[in-house]
């Protein structure tokens, strides 16, 4: 079973975190609907995801997203996925 771990950072520290536990094995084209429902399980709007983040996820096991990839007031610096 593979995992994601989503944390919601703030002056760089997590503020809120969860672990997305997939059912099926990862697949790179599937991060938009992993990334939906991990942002509904932490209750905050969705992030634009760009090339750079699937190819930061797929190479590196990682992505951000800042706060310039959210629309409206989010609250918070950054949004970090990871592979756990």
């Amino acid at each position: 079973m593979n995992k994601i771990w989503a944390k919601i950072m703030l002056d760089n520290k997590i503020i809120k975190d969860c672990v997305y536990n997939l059912e099926e094995p990862f697949n790179i084209h599937h991060l938009p609907i992993y990334l939906i429902d991990i942002c509904d399980t932490l209750d905050i709007s969705v992030p634009i995801l760009l090339k750079k983040h699937v190819k930061n996820y797929y190479l590196f096991n990682t992505t951000k997203f800042d706060i310039t990839d959210f629309v409206g007031e989010s609250g918070f610096d950054s949004l970090v996925l990871e592979n756990a």
